[in-house]
């Protein structure tokens, strides 16, 4: 396998699943040249900007008239947030005379300077332009994603009307052409608007769609936001110990550098959890982390992490509301019951467990049955380094692999029924239950 072939081969769900995106870096990088243009695309999602942009202007060095590589110098530039050279790359790419699918894709890169900008009309022009350009040369899989695109900067800019329309008119289109992850995209954000006008049955639907269509792509990061919205429904309808598993589970996946909005968000609905269950000292911790990554954040969100500071400080919300944020920081007054700690029944050598009175077997589950064992004989709880080690001894693994074949075994376990026992925290993960030995 080489150049494009092995490009397309990596893109597919199950190399997904098997590979690291660090590993698939790697493989790229070996490709030849013809593979370039893919190598850079994953080094930039992977947060690998200075590689990227390396891998563009090596490009770049062979063909400096090629628009393709002004286009993703431009995106790593964004990523990076170097609005001077993305708009410099921009401009070189419209003046090379590219072709109509060329401008339009070098166009979408324009909207999301304009958004940076927070040139919210121009940047729909430019959407609106490549998505006709598309559509007149029959692309359809490029009008849909700039259709997709307009339908989000139309949210960004707080048209939610507009927006969830582009978003319906667009998604029949996303499922026809089997463009999993993006019609996850669109699924989650309708997730998102539901919760923020209290539509919390709907924005489960959504959610459970959009879990489908990510699993099937592999993508872990969709998971852990589909993950985060849900712990943001269970808190809304007061289950903290179930908003605390979800939260923990969203934040197994890390989001790249360059865009942390996800990341931030997740880190305040984190730090409103740790207050309404009574940890203040988590509350700030979490905090200042968001605070940390506010630079990257629209306007609209730094105001909101401000609120939210300021509500975590008073234990009230300055501006109670029935936005999505006012719903979530009204439960900060409540009385938060002391933990229950269920009781987990281990078999000898962990070959069995019961949490619940149902036994479940796991003699044939090598992996999950000796994590489970170590988790018990590890009082304090194990890193994702001693997960490794206790699931695969010996194994002389690759740290990425190890790591997502820990978070398989971890989720396994949880669907098993342990939901309500293992726990995740900063350093790792516990049983947080009483153990008795059967």
């Amino acid at each position: 396998l080489g150049g494009q072939e092995l490009a397309a081969r990596l893109s597919l769900p199950v190399m997904r699943r098997q590979l690291s995106i660090a590993q698939r870096v790697a493989l790229l990088a070996d490709a030849d040249d013809r593979a370039l243009g893919s190598l850079a695309s994953l080094q930039a999602s992977a947060g690998q900007l200075v590689e990227a942009r390396s891998t563009c202007e090596a490009m770049l060095e062979t063909d400096p008239h090629r628009v393709s590589a002004w286009r993703l110098l431009a995106h790593v530039a964004l990523r990076d947030g170097d609005q001077p050279a993305a708009g410099h790359a921009i401009q070189t790419a419209l003046d090379l005379d590219p072709t109509p699918d060329e401008r339009a894709a070098v166009l979408m890169e324009r909207a999301l300077l304009r958004l940076d900008a927070g040139d919210f009309a121009a940047g729909l022009e430019d959407l609106t332009e490549a998505q006709a350009l598309h559509t007149q040369v029959k692309n359809d899989d490029g009008a849909a994603r700039a259709g997709l695109r307009r339908a989000l900067l139309e949210l960004a800019a707080g048209q939610r009307e507009e927006g969830v329309r582009s978003l319906l008119r667009v998604l029949p289109t996303l499922d026809a052409l089997g463009l999993q992850p993006l019609a996850a995209t669109a699924r989650h954000y309708l997730a998102l608007v539901a919760l923020h006008i209290g539509d919390d049955e709907g924005a489960a639907a959504h959610l459970d769609t959009a879990e489908t269509l990510w699993d099937a792509a592999g993508d872990s990061l969709g998971l852990a936001r589909v993950a985060g919205l849900r712990g943001v429904l269970a808190m809304l309808h007061g289950d903290l110990d179930e908003a605390r598993r979800q939260f923990e589970e969203a934040a197994l996946a890390r989001e790249p550098a360059g865009r942390p909005r996800w990341s931030a968000l997740l880190l305040e609905g984190r730090a409103i959890l740790a207050a309404r269950r009574g940890e203040p000292v988590m509350a700030r911790q979490r905090l200042a982390q968001a605070d940390a990554l506010a630079g990257g954040l629209p306007v609209a969100d730094v105001q909101g992490l401000q609120r939210t500071k300021l509500a975590l400080e008073s234990g009230v919300d300055p501006t109670p509301d029935v936005s999505l944020r006012g719903r979530l920081l009204a439960g900060l007054d409540l009385n938060v019951p002391p933990p229950r700690y269920p009781t987990l029944v281990l078999g000898p050598q962990a070959r069995w467990f019961e949490v619940t009175g149902e036994r479940v077997d796991l003699s044939r589950r090598g992996a999950p049955r000796r994590i489970l064992l170590a988790l018990a004989q590890a009082p304090e709880g194990l890193d994702i380094h001693g997960v490794v080690e206790a699931g695969w001894p010996g194994e002389a693994l690759h740290p990425e692999a190890g790591r997502a074949r820990a978070y398989t075994a971890v989720r396994s376990l949880r669907r098993f029924g342990l939901q309500d026992v293992l726990v995740t925290g900063d350093d790792g993960y516990r049983l947080d239950a009483v153990i008795q030995r059967g």
